[in-house]
């Protein structure tokens, strides 16, 4: 669960100090449902590269620790 609370974060859809959602819980879950039929693996390569772009980076910004988007991280969408 944290995890998820993490990435969620990351993708600005969850306000990381609040742990409130960014958008109502029924068009996030409408929103997930889309994605989960996505069937194209070029769509999930793509969002793969991205998702993997920013956890690198978030990773060098905190010295080389691995984050896998879990815990307590900020918004990607915010100043540092």
């Amino acid at each position: 669960m944290f995890q998820a609370a993490g990435l969620l974060g990351l993708a600005g859809l969850l306000d990381t100090k609040t742990g409130e959602l960014a958008r109502k819980p029924a068009a996030l879950l409408g929103a997930l449902l889309g994605l989960a039929q996505v069937e194209d693996p070029r769509r999930w390569e793509e969002w793969e590269i991205k998702g993997a772009s920013l956890l690198a980076e978030r990773q060098a910004k905190k010295g080389g620790r691995k984050d896998d988007g879990g815990g307590s991280i900020e918004s990607a969408h915010q100043s540092p």
